[in-house]
């Protein structure tokens, strides 16, 4: 277990950074890939300092489609992939321009694509393993002015249910992680009214922490086990 190598995609922060910090518990290897090179170099230096886990970090622009590709090229081995990488923008119908709906759509479903289609080539080379994606709750409950944004994730929840026979053979096992709200900062580009007029920030929501526990879970459990979708939610939190 000790060597095993794990990817996580947008481990700079949030839930990559938490799933990196639960994951990195048992001493694996972990490479952290992220945009925001600054912060993660930060964090990964801090965790190698820790933690008695080995973090190295990846810069990667996933709207880069040669910058993802040649970011892939580092990697000679892997036994779990978390693809956690996402982004969320204001997505009102009447408001919002194709430049936001292509980044939308570009990272949230067109990257996770690529990264798992050259996650799996690795994989696959070796003995499998895990590919994780986090998508949203919102790829089963789309939500008011988040439509291409849950389109987005419902096209990511497909491709794992399109790719799971395919993979089989290979003994990939592919999971998504569906969490209701949480707190993070990928809201970070919504304006305070939206916020508000929303209810975007009620309590309860998750903690980064309880996504990781999961993503720990089904990394840990036996070969022979697969997890399809996993969807988590506050509790107290009303689907209706």
């Amino acid at each position: 277990m000790g060597e095993e190598n794990i990817l996580i995609t947008g481990a700079a922060s949030g839930m990559g950074l938490a799933i990196a910090q639960k994951l990195g518990q048992k001493g694996r290897h972990i490479l952290c890939l992220d945009i925001d090179e600054k912060a993660l170099t930060q964090n990964c230096n801090r965790l190698n300092e820790t933690s008695g886990a080995h973090y190295k970090p990846i810069a990667c622009d996933l709207s880069n489609t040669a910058n993802l590709l040649e970011s892939f090229e580092e990697i000679p081995r892997l036994e779990h992939l978390v693809h956690c990488a996402g982004i969320a923008l204001p997505d009102d119908w009447k408001s919002t321009s194709d430049k936001d709906w292509d980044e939308l759509l570009h990272i949230n479903f067109i990257a996770a694509c690529l990264v798992i289609q050259q996650g799996a080539k690795i994989l696959s080379a070796h003995q499998g393993g895990n590919i994780i994606s986090i998508s949203s709750a919102a790829a089963i409950k789309p939500m008011p002015s988040q439509a291409v944004y849950s389109a987005a994730k419902a096209g990511l929840n497909a491709l794992h249910k399109a790719l799971r026979e395919e993979f089989r053979p290979h003994n990939i096992r592919l999971t998504t992680i569906n969490p209701g709200p949480t707190k993070t900062n990928i809201l970070r580009r919504f304006s305070e009214d939206y916020l508000e007029e929303f209810k975007v920030l009620e309590e309860p929501r998750l903690a980064a922490s309880d996504i990781a526990a999961i993503v720990d879970f089904v990394v840990a459990s036996p070969s022979h086990i697969s997890f399809d979708d996993i969807t988590l939610t506050p509790s107290a939190w009303a689907w209706n």
